[in-house]
C-alpha cells in the first residue's frame, strides 16, 4: 500500500505540478504585458524579470520547471520507495526459511530498487554465487546510474541559466552602447545608464535561477548516494542465507532455482 501511495504521489507530481507552474508562467507573462507602458527602474522581483525582457522569460520558465523537477524528487526519493520495508521483511523470511524460489514473487509485489537489484542477482542463482553476486552488483551499479540521472534538468538548468544571463547582459550591452553611438545631448547618458542596468538584470536572473538548481542537484546527489549505499547493505544482508545456501551446495541450487521474469521490475522515480 505504501509503495501504491508514493506512485500516485510521483505521478502527481509529475503531471499535475509542471502544468501548474506553467499556467503560473502564463499569467505573469500577462502580467507583464499589462505594464509594457510603464517606465522607471524596479527592483521588484516581477519587474527584474520582466526587465530581462524575452532571455529573462526563458530563465524564468526553466527555473519554474526545475522547481517542479525538486518538488518531485522530493517526493519520489524516499527510504520507502527505495527500499520497502514489507520487502525487506517478507524476503528475510523467505530467506529464513530456506524458500528462495519465492524471492521472485516477492520482488514483484514491491516494485522498488531494492527489487531490481535483487532480481539482477537471483537470475544467475542456478550458475552459483559467483555469477550470482556478479548480477547484484552490476543491477546495483545500473540501477544507481539511473536514479543518478534524475538530477540531470536540475544540473542543465543550473548550467545554462548563467549563459543565458550572459547572452542577454551581451546583447543589451550592444544594444545601448549602439543608442549612444547615435543620441545626442547630456540624455544620451541617461539613456546608456538605463540600457547597462536594463542589460546586467539578465545575469542577476540566471544566477537567481542557478544557484539553487545547483545546490538542489547537490543536495539530491547526496540524498541519492545515502539511499543506494542503504540499498546495498540491505541486499548484502538479505542475500547472505543464498551465498551460504549456494556455497554449500551449487547442484541442489541450480535443480531448485525458479525462472525469473525477463525483466525486474522497476520504481518509477
Amino acid at each position: 500500500m505504501k509503495v501504491k501511495i508514493t506512485s500516485r504521489a510521483a505521478a502527481f507530481a509529475r503531471l499535475i505540478l509542471p502544468g501548474a507552474l506553467l499556467i503560473a508562467f502564463f499569467v505573469c507573462r500577462a502580467v507583464f504585458a499589462a505594464g509594457e507602458g510603464e517606465t522607471g527602474v524596479s527592483h521588484s522581483f516581477f519587474g527584474l524579470i520582466k526587465a530581462g525582457g524575452l532571455i529573462g522569460l526563458v530563465i524564468f520558465a526553466l527555473s519554474l520547471w526545475g522547481g517542479a523537477e525538486a518538488i518531485r524528487l522530493f517526493l519520489t526519493l524516499r527510504r520507502e520507495n527505495i527500499s520497502p520495508s514489507g520487502l525487506v521483511d517478507e524476503i528475510q523470511r523467505a530467506a529464513d526459511a530456506g524458500a528462495f524460489h519465492q524471492i521472485p514473487e516477492i520482488c514483484g509485489r514491491y516494485p522498488s530498487f531494492l527489487a531490481s537489484v535483487l532480481l539482477g542477482g537471483f537470475r544467475n542463482a542456478a550458475e552459483g554465487w559467483g555469477p550470482t553476486e556478479k548480477g547484484l552488483e552490476e543491477s546495483l551499479e545500473s540501477e544507481s546510474a539511473r536514479l543518478y540521472r534524475k538530477t540531470d534538468f536540475l544540473s542543465l538548468v543550473g548550467s545554462i541559466a548563467p549563459m543565458l544571463g550572459l547572452l542577454g547582459t551581451v546583447l543589451g550591452m550592444l544594444s545601448a552602447f549602439g543608442e549612444l553611438a547615435v543620441s545626442e545631448g547630456l540624455g544620451r547618458f541617461a539613456n546608456l545608464a538605463q540600457g547597462i542596468y536594463l542589460a546586467l538584470v539578465t545575469t542577476v536572473d540566471g544566477l537567481v535561477a542557478a544557484i539553487p538548481a545547483l545546490a538542489l542537484c547537490a543536495f539530491f546527489n547526496h540524498r541519492i548516494a545515502e539511499l543506494v549505499s542503504d540499498a546495498a547493505q540491505t541486499a548484502e544482508s538479505l542475500t547472505l542465507p543464498l551465498k551460504e545456501y549456494l556455497q554449500a551446495g551449487p547442484k541442489a541450487a541450480a535443480k531448485n532455482a525458479a525462472p525469473l521474469p525477463p525483466e525486474p521490475p522497476r520504481v518509477r522515480v
